[in-house]
Parts: structure tokens; C-alpha cells; sequence
């Protein structure tokens, strides 16, 4: 691709993404009155309109550039400051949700921004490296590419730490209206749940039960990981009915129970809402399914082998993952988006990993025998 038509690309994002900071700015304004004060979380909201500013004001400094190269630095600034944003635990917990309405069409705020996270992306890894021309713009785009968080809203995000790929643990946030019932209910789900496991432990269940349950619990008790806890909820309704005969009257209402109870919970939380609104929306064939478990499995095995790149939690994440997911025969589209999006983020994270591009990635990944899913898949 020309100078000129990267040029072009550039200077589209550049406008889009003025028009978002505005946006950004405007309804982190409106909710000025659930601003958190003090705390963890002391600033949080004040952040967001920080933010927003910021980038415009980077971007007014591109304005004069003339060629790509010069614009990057810049570029990367404004990058930088919305990727905080969407970091931002205000953000996360009452704004991600928000509805706006842009050339008189209606969208979800977090779905913009994850959007332009992603345009931007595919920007620096798949058209910039054409430009590079000697070291500093080296930087800058390896820079961009560990700056920028290409990884989407999942069952799992991968992070880089010591130069080691390991997963990162999100704290589960209720929307603001339902912050207090949310952990009402947790207290009342994490007590029934271990009444349950005792239960449970103190028979002779299979093991396979009692360990999903304490698999749920200890994320109740530690408030982590609300997908992962949704998809265990889905494996935990799998063995109700796999169980069934095996499972006394009182342990598997009490199981039904607690499953209901949590389904209940999840219902709170704004990222998973969102990743099941967005997993009801695919399409998937017989072959579909087929894949998706084949190139699950082929990634399960391939980070399973040791190697002192693979913190050993990856591979156990990935396989309560597909667990859920089952052969896919009978699998949700919950749990099929899953492991599509678990191949996702992982296919991201190497870019980190191994300082190389996206088709570099891709490569790997497909030397593994990874399937690399379709970009189309809904964010």
C-alpha cells in the first residue's frame, strides 16, 4: 500500500477518534453525579474526561504532519490515553453501557470504543510496519503494539509478565444501579455454595462435581472473572443433567439451585451481558462446531506441552473452557463464542510474546494446527 493511501487511513482514525474523545468527554460529564469519590476507585470518573481531553489535544498536534512516519509519535500518545480509558473502572462498572447516538444512529459507548481499539490495531500491525525506514519508527510501532490492547472482552484475557504468557484476572463490577444487590446475592450464593460442597464431599459424588462447584466458589470468594464464572455456571447445569441418576434428590435441587442462583448473579454484570448478547448473534454450522472444537482441543495441547513461555494456569483455563464447550454437538453459542474468542485473545497475546506482526502470529499459530477465527466475528 502508498504513502499516501496509509496517509489517508491515518487521517480517517484521526477524525473518528477526535470524535470520540468528544464523545467520551461529553458522557463522562453527564454522569459527573456517580463520579466515585475516594477509595480505590477515587478519581476514577474525573479520569475519564482527563483522558478524553488529552487525546484531542495530542491529536490537534498531528494536524501540520505530512507524512505518516512524523504522525506516529503522536499517533501513539492518543492511542495510549484511550486504552486507559477503557481500563478505567468507572468506565467499566457505568459508562461501558451507556447508549449514544452517533450520525443519528444508536450504539453502546464500550462497542465504540473496542471498536477503535480495534481499527487501530489492525492500522499498526497490518499497514504500518510498511513504513518503517530505519530504528526510531521501529519503536514507535513495537511500542504501539504492546501499548494498544487488541484483546476483547472474553472468558479469558492473556497477559505478558516476565516475558511469560499468563492469564489476567479481571475483577468482576456490577453496573452501578446493581452494586449493592450484587453483593447481596454473592454473600447469599457463596453460603448456599458451600453448604452444597460439603454436601458433596462428604459422599461419594464424582469428584468431577464437587470440583466445578469449588471452582465456582473460590471465584465468587475471590469477585474474579465473570465470564469464566458464567461458563463454569453452564458446565455446572452439563453435570446436573450428565448426573441426574446419580446425584441424590436433595444434592441436585440444591444444585439446580445454586446454578439458578448464580444465573441470576451474572445477569448484574454489563461485560457479561454483553458477551452473551454478542454470542447470540453468531451463526454456526455443523462444520462450525466441528472446527471450533478441533482447533480448541490442537491449542489446548499445543500450550499443555512444557515450555517456559506457558505459565501452567493457561492451558487450565483453556480446558474449564472447553469443557464447557463439550464436544459441540449440544454446545451453546455462549460456549462456542468462548473458545472463539479464548483463540482470539491468545492470537493476539503472541504478537507481544514473540515482537512479531500479526501474520507472524498467525504463522505460529497455524504451525500449532490453531484455527485462526474469522476477523468478521462480532466483537
Amino acid at each position: 500500500m502508498s504513502n499516501t493511501n496509509i496517509h489517508t487511513k491515518i487521517r480517517l482514525r484521526q477524525v473518528k477518534l477526535r470524535a470520540l474523545a468528544n464523545l467520551l468527554g461529553t458522557v463522562a460529564m453527564r454522569s459527573i453525579d456517580r463520579w466515585p469519590i475516594g477509595g480505590t476507585d477515587g478519581g476514577a470518573g474525573r479520569a475519564v474526561k482527563a483522558g478524553s481531553e488529552r487525546i484531542y489535544r495530542i491529536l490537534e498536534g498531528t494536524a501540520q504532519l505530512s507524512h505518516p512516519n512524523m504522525m506516529l509519535p503522536t499517533f501513539a500518545n492518543a492511542m495510549r490515553e484511550l486504552a486507559l480509558i477503557r481500563s478505567n473502572t468507572f468506565f467499566i462498572s457505568d459508562l461501558i453501557k451507556s447508549p449514544v447516538k452517533v450520525e443519528n444512529q444508536r450504539y453502546v459507548l464500550g462497542d465504540l470504543v473496542d471498536d477503535e481499539l480495534s481499527e487501530l490495531h489492525e492500522l499498526v500491525d497490518l499497514e504500518l510496519p510498511q513504513l518503517i525506514s530505519d530504528q526510531a519508527t521501529a519503536k514507535t510501532i513495537e511500542d504501539l503494539r504492546i501499548t494498544v490492547p487488541p484483546q476483547k472482552v472474553g472468558p479469558i484475557v492473556f497477559i505478558i509478565d516476565d516475558d511469560m504468557l499468563k492469564i489476567q484476572h479481571s475483577a468482576s463490577r456490577a453496573g452501578q444501579p446493581n452494586i449493592k444487590n450484587a453483593r447481596s446475592a454473592r454473600d447469599s450464593i457463596i453460603s448456599r455454595g458451600q453448604m452444597l460442597l460439603d454436601e458433596l464431599l462428604s459422599s461419594n459424588h464424582d469428584k468431577r462435581v464437587a470440583a466445578a462447584i469449588s471452582s465456582m466458589q473460590n471465584k465468587l470468594i475471590e469477585d474474579v472473572d465473570i465470564i469464566q464464572l458464567g461458563l463454569e455456571n453452564t458446565y455446572c447445569d452439563m453435570l446436573c443433567d450428565a448426573y441426574a441418576g446419580e446425584l441424590s434428590v436433595i444434592a441436585l435441587a440444591a444444585m439446580r439451585a445454586y446454578s439458578i442462583g448464580i444465573s441470576q448473579y451474572l445477569a448484574q454484570f454489563p461485560d457479561w451481558v454483553r458477551f452473551t448478547e454478542n454470542a447470540a448473534s453468531i451463526e454456526l454450522t455443523e462444520h462450525d462446531r466441528k472446527e471450533i472444537h478441533r482447533s480448541g482441543q490442537n491449542l489446548l495441547n499445543e500450550l499443555s506441552k512444557p515450555n517456559r513461555l506457558i505459565d501452567p494456569e493457561v492451558p487450565k483455563s483453556i480446558k474449564l473452557v472447553l469443557e464447557a464447550y463439550g464436544d459441540g454437538k449440544k454446545a451453546s453459542k455462549r460456549t462456542a463464542f468462548a473458545v472463539i474468542r479464548t483463540i482470539e485473545n491468545f492470537v493476539s497475546s503472541i504478537v507481544g510474546i514473540f515482537g512479531d506482526s500479526i501474520q507472524g502470529a498467525k504463522r505460529l499459530s497455524r504451525n500449532g494446527g490453531v484455527m485462526i477465527v474469522d476477523d468478521r466475528a462480532p466483537v
